[in-house]
């Protein structure tokens, strides 16, 4: 992939609480976007220069909002995550520097008071106990779905999603394709994001 990574600050940027799409692309080809938004016709002049490789980038990422994989704004930590799951290959220091940011708990780390400006306030122990406990769940799914039907986070469509339907109905519990294929989605998602973090897959049964 083409890019010009030498005057990009990938640490500001994984700060940010959140990216535009064209940000986004921009910093996948090694890009800064306040730089590129200083010359005239903005981040649009990308489309020009890169062509090809800049309509393809955008319309990944676009395709994915459209069918939900990624919410807009989108948040650093869950385009990185999205773009490994992918195979969009990024400049190295972005995801390092999301990675270093924690970029991924930018959701849950917001504080009590911040959280109560917002109106969210009255809840946040609910909030966080329940996204805890959500999180375990799909941690212990994703890593029985691992060790029994040979799942891999990242790794597309297969036949995993069919066994494990077949196998739900054999014992009396019917659940459809796509509800079984969404929550394993989020698994694998929340698997990759953990590997991406500490540079290693985590036992997905420890606390």
């Amino acid at each position: 992939m083409m890019s010009n990574t030498a005057g990009v600050d990938y640490n500001y940027w994984a700060k940010m609480a959140y990216w535009s799409i064209e940000e986004a692309v921009a910093l996948s080809l090694g890009i800064d976007p306040f730089a590129a938004s200083g010359v005239n016709g903005g981040l649009a002049l990308l489309g020009a220069v890169y062509g090809i490789e800049f309509a393809r980038v955008l319309a990944l990422i676009q395709r994915a909002v459209d069918f939900g994989l990624l919410a807009v704004p989108l948040i650093p930590a869950d385009f990185i995550v999205w773009a490994e799951v992918a195979g969009i290959v990024v400049p190295p220091d972005l995801p390092a520097a999301v990675a270093s940011c924690q970029g991924f708990l930018w959701r849950s780390v917001i504080s009590p008071k911040q959280q109560v400006r917002s109106g969210r306030g009255a809840s946040i122990q609910e909030e966080q106990f329940s996204k805890k406990s959500v999180n375990t769940l799909l941690r212990m799914m994703g890593g029985m779905a691992m060790a029994v039907y040979g799942f891999e986070p990242g790794g597309g469509r297969s036949s995993v999603v069919s066994e494990i339907q077949t196998d739900l109905d054999l014992k009396g519990i019917n659940l459809d394709l796509d509800t079984i294929r969404k929550w394993l989605r989020e698994a694998g998602i929340l698997l990759k994001a953990e590997e991406l973090r500490h540079g290693k897959p985590k036992s997905v049964f420890s606390k």
